[in-house]
């Protein structure tokens, strides 16, 4: 590398203090992840957008001293998360020439804390698959094995963290879509609780279930992140949850009970590798000294995707109209995906009341879980059923893609909401991920952390949640897990399999 060869092995904290002793510079950071980019870009496919230029630029800033991470380079997902200047495709051919006008209160904020925005990362088209396959975006590949995928729907940021480009890079999370690519490339992903991290402008995406936060190496990282992002607007829809100034060390064991549950919700069995890391994060826990109690099952999956699935619907439809609108022309068919067209025309057909009866339900989970949690402090699962997937084998086949387009051309999809066999076919895609959506619908915090099996070169993990507004204690949970099991090695060692991959025979 050019600039700075230990760039990979540092967190944002590690390089912004090596900036503050005069060890790096800003430039340095940037050039040094360009070379990360040129390296490992053409093969995994993680970003969508570079500006080198404008990130050098922005490297020479005086005012960069001054602030907390002093020109870390830094990713945004292209969703949610606008940048001036910054094409913003939603992975999605309908937004293909679509250029953000202004910086959202997020980038803002990324901004104000020192950041270096270089570019945008590659995600499923709105967010709606738990892998990164774009028909228009390409594919994510995972940086530990490129024939599997990196996971989504914040796929792109989680293979640009694991694999060196940046330390950090920000995601956003609906159903999962922080935590599972995270679990699935060995990083660190924490959902925040709803109301903690700003939505500006877009209000509370898909009814407050989807959130913004980071991808991280470390905890220490999205743990100072989140306390430089919290804090609502005054065109926020909820009243502000607790700060986390407290959320800095390893949590005390003393009188703490996690509930730990290692079956799914849902009818699939959960993969032997991810039920050894549970175990294994769950004996480090108990020789820690923490009370561990095992759960039978936590709550009915399907009931959980009733409740849920009318609101998807209904936000996606309303989603493309407003996408039309900010156009200037409809979103037709054409412009999307298959699978997203026939959503929003089934959201089409989604009753008023339909709507409010799904509402009604996510207040009898956030019920069910505020009593889980009279009982526990934490709650501990894994973050899927299923190891990380090959590339193409959770997105329609060619028959599929057929199928679903036959559906919307004959315009079934008013008959669909009430069909119990498109309930059933369609509940089967949520089946390799049944634990993460719960956190989603209740506003709860929750976290994937990278838990390495013995013998297997891919990484597993463990997700924990805790009740809404425990965002502090639970990365406290968070840095024991990195403590007892500690993963920030495991990096070192992707790069090197990678370089001797590389060297000539």
């Amino acid at each position: 590398m050019n600039s700075f060869d230990e760039y990979v092995d540092y967190d944002a904290a590690g390089l912004a203090e090596l900036v503050a002793r005069g060890e790096l510079s800003p430039l340095d950071m940037v050039k040094a992840a360009g070379c990360q980019i040129d390296k490992w870009n053409p093969r995994i496919n993680a970003l969508t957008f570079h500006d080198a230029r404008q990130a050098a630029e922005y490297a020479d800033r005086k005012d960069l001293s001054g602030t907390d991470y002093k020109g870390v380079p830094f990713l945004v997902k292209d969703l949610v998360t606008e940048v001036k200047g910054f094409p913003h495709t939603c992975g999605s051919k309908a937004l293909a020439s679509y250029v953000s006008a202004e910086d959202c209160e997020l980038v803002k904020r990324y901004r104000q804390a020192g950041f270096n925005i270089m570019g945008a990362t590659n995600t499923a088209e709105f967010g709606l698959l738990p892998v990164t396959e774009s028909a228009h975006t390409g594919v994510t590949r995972n940086p530990w094995n490129t024939e599997c995928n990196a996971g989504g729907s914040s796929g792109g940021a989680a293979a640009a963290v694991a694999c060196g480009i940046v330390p950090v890079a920000g995601a956003t999370d609906g159903g999962g879509s922080i935590r599972i690519p995270a679990a699935f490339t060995g990083t660190f992903g924490f959902k925040p609780s709803r109301g903690l991290v700003p939505q500006d402008p877009m209000g509370e995406p898909w009814d407050g279930a989807a959130v913004t936060h980071v991808i991280s190496r470390t905890v220490r990282d999205s743990f100072q992140v989140l306390n430089k992002t919290l804090g609502m607007t005054a065109s926020a829809p909820y009243a502000p949850v607790s700060g986390i100034e407290s959320g800095n060390k390893a949590l005390s064991p003393r009188g703490k009970k996690i509930g730990v549950c290692f079956t799914s919700p849902l009818s699939m069995p959960v993969s032997e590798n991810n039920l050894k890391a549970l175990r294994k994060c769950v004996a480090a826990l108990e020789a820690r000294g923490y009370e561990i109690v095992e759960i039978d099952r936590l709550y009915n999956g399907y009931d959980l995707l009733d409740s849920f699935c009318p609101v998807l619907f209904g936000q996606v439809s309303a989603d493309l109209q407003t996408i039309g609108a900010k156009l200037g022309k409809p979103v037709t068919r054409k412009d999307v995906e298959p699978a997203t067209w026939l959503i929003s025309e089934i959201g089409r057909h989604v009753s008023a009341r339909d709507f409010a009866l799904a509402k009604q339900r996510w207040a009898e989970f956030r019920l069910l879980m505020a009593t889980y949690f009279c009982e526990y402090d934490f709650i501990l699962t894994p973050v899927t059923a299923i190891d990380a997937p090959l590339n193409g084998e959770l997105v329609p086949d060619p028959a599929e893609l057929k199928a679903l387009k036959f559906v919307s051309a004959i315009k079934l999809e008013r008959y669909l909401p009430n069909s119990r066999q498109f309930r059933e076919n369609f509940y089967q895609s949520f089946e390799p991920f049944p634990f993460t959506l719960m956190a989603n619908i209740t506003g709860i915090p929750a976290f994937s952390a990278p838990v390495w099996v013995d013998g297997s070169d891919m990484p597993s993990a463990v997700q924990a949640m805790g009740p809404i507004g425990s965002d502090a204690e639970l990365m406290n949970l968070a840095l024991t897990i990195e403590q007892e099991l500690p993963w920030i090695d495991t990096y070192k060692r992707l790069h090197q399999l990678t370089d001797n991959q590389e060297k000539p025979a």
